[in-house]
Order: structure tokens, then C-alpha cells, then sequence
């Protein structure tokens, strides 16, 4: 009698499972056509059992944790892109900016271009102001001033 015990524990267990399931194939449940959609499921292919809502559920699920992760790739990607031309754009402005002040100037140096303005105008001026007896006498004469 106990060599029979095990296998009929184990027989009535697999019939429950199996009618478990066969339950589930045949109890009608309705099927939002919303998780048909997101599911991504064939609407005519679909019978409103609760295996096939189960079913549907668990798809959607996967859909969504996939969906999930792609995003976070996504965003993942954009972010190091966006490292990427930040850091090359700071480059290139650091570079112009020293550029600038090389030619230009900043508030503690001036640059080239400053120093030879300022210094063609100081020869400018001098020169206006300045001059020797001699162009003075030039000057007289052609503005007819004997």
C-alpha cells in the first residue's frame, strides 16, 4: 500500500495542475483592447480567457521593461553625446578666446592689436604736434603766410 501513496499523491497533484490550467484556458475574462494594443497582440487572435489575459499581461510587461531600458539607453547615449560636444565646443571657445586676447587684449594684458593701434596713434599725434622749424617754414610758405 505504500509503494502506491507516492504516485497517486503525485497523479492527483499533476491533475490539479493540469485542470488548473485547463480552468484557466476555459473561465471567460474580458480583454481590454488596450492591452491588446500595447501588447502589440493580433485583436482577432486574441479570446477573452484568463489564460490569454494572463498571457497578455506578462507581454505587456515585457514590453514595458524594454521599453524602459531602450529609454534609458537613449538617455544614456544623448547624455555622453552631449558630454562629448560640450567638451569640443569649450575647447574650440578657449582656444578663440585666446586668440582674442592674444590680438585683442584682456583687462590684464593688452594684446598686439592694441599696442600697435595705440602706438600708430601716438605716432600720429606726435606727429601732428610736433614738427621742426623747418616744416613750420614749409607750412608758412604754401599756405602763403611769408
Amino acid at each position: 500500500m505504500k509503494k502506491w501513496i507516492v504516485p497517486v499523491i503525485c497523479l492527483v497533484g499533476m491533475f490539479a495542475l493540469g485542470c488548473q490550467s485547463l480552468i484557466n484556458r476555459i473561465t471567460p475574462s474580458e480583454t481590454p483592447k488596450r492591452l491588446v494594443k500595447y501588447a502589440q497582440a493580433d485583436p482577432n487572435a486574441v479570446w477573452p480567457t484568463l489564460h490569454t489575459a494572463m498571457s497578455l499581461r506578462t507581454d505587456a510587461i515585457i514590453k514595458h521593461r524594454d521599453t524602459q531600458l531602450n529609454i534609458r539607453r537613449l538617455a544614456e547615449d544623448d547624455k555622453n553625446e552631449f558630454g562629448d560636444v560640450i567638451e569640443a565646443v569649450d575647447v574650440s571657445i578657449g582656444e578663440a578666446k585666446a586668440l582674442q586676447d592674444k590680438w585683442v587684449g584682456s583687462e590684464a594684458q593688452p594684446g598686439i592689436l592694441w599696442s600697435m593701434v595705440l602706438g600708430g596713434l601716438g605716432l600720429w599725434t606726435g606727429g601732428r604736434f610736433i614738427r621742426s622749424p623747418h616744416e613750420k617754414e614749409l607750412e608758412k610758405k604754401v599756405n602763403g603766410n611769408s
